[in-house]
């Protein structure tokens, strides 16, 4: 295992699934509580002890104070210990929390028109 556990999937740090996009929706509960506390998640546990919290635990990490009802939500979200429960980008960038920030809302709009692309012939064709 290379990296921090501080962000890592349970499934990650238990080697039994591999890397897929659920790894990063869960690294991105952690990041977003980092930002809001300036400390990662587990921070209260050291080396082998937050391993063992983050794989063992049915808990999540502690949510912020003064965290809105929305950016709970938000949170659960990414950080369902099931991966196969766990929010997928599309869904997170639909939840209210985020999705009336200008930068969804151009992100939206983006992957809407490369949706489709004018080919010299004039045809238009799915990507």
């Amino acid at each position: 295992m290379k990296g921090s556990p501080y962000w890592m999937a349970p499934e990650v740090i238990m080697n039994n699934r591999g890397y897929n996009l659920p790894v990063d929706i869960w690294s991105l509960g952690c990041t977003i509580i980092e930002m809001a506390t300036a400390r990662p998640p587990w921070l209260q546990y050291e080396g082998v002890a937050a391993i063992f919290k983050i794989t063992n635990s049915k808990d999540i990490s502690e949510i912020p104070d003064g965290f809105s009802e929305e950016g709970k939500s938000f949170l659960q979200m990414c950080l369902k210990r099931d991966p196969a429960s766990r929010s997928t980008a599309t869904q997170l960038m639909d939840h209210p929390f985020v999705q009336d920030h200008p930068s969804v809302r151009a992100a939206k709009s983006s992957a809407l028109r490369n949706a489709f692309s004018a080919p010299a012939d004039g045809r238009h064709t799915m990507v």
